[in-house]
């Protein structure tokens, strides 16, 4: 599986910590590439892409927009959509509403917390250890801020 993550943002520390979902999958078994940013994209050879977002709003935060250029790196790899070549996921650890910046992404999990309890809650989920519960409780399309 090809994945795609700047790691768990810390805006308190302004800097990144490292998510341990591909390590996760990796002992599951799952042969998985994280993207370096820059490098081309390209659906060739993988079966399945996951975009990791992990980061989370503070009081002073209301809103977080997907930073696509520093998920896929320079001009091309900010426009490089994979889910019209494959199977795509989008996993949000935090912030509930990047499925506003990507309308078109076909699978889309709100996981609700960037801890490494959540993401080993997330494997459990894909998997099939554990069963999908409940419904959002917010419209990931509806961002609160947002009035056009």
């Amino acid at each position: 599986m090809l994945m795609f993550t700047v790691g768990i943002a810390d805006p308190m520390m302004k800097r990144r910590h490292e998510i341990i979902l591909p390590e996760l999958l990796r002992r599951e078994g799952f042969e998985v590439t994280v993207h370096e940013p820059g490098t081309p994209i390209t659906a060739d050879g993988f079966e399945i892409a996951i975009y990791a977002l992990a980061e989370e709003t503070l009081l002073t935060r209301g809103r977080i927009f997907l930073d696509w250029a520093a998920i896929g790196g320079g001009q091309d790899g900010t426009m490089r959509r994979l889910w019209t070549d494959m199977p795509v996921v989008m996993i949000s650890f935090g912030f509930p509403y990047y499925l506003y910046d990507a309308p078109r992404v076909p699978t889309y999990i709100n996981a609700w917390a960037t801890m490494d309890p959540m993401q080993h809650a997330v494997v459990d989920l894909l998997l099939g250890r554990a069963s999908w519960q409940g419904k959002s409780p917010v419209d990931a399309f509806v961002v609160p801020d947002a009035h056009y």
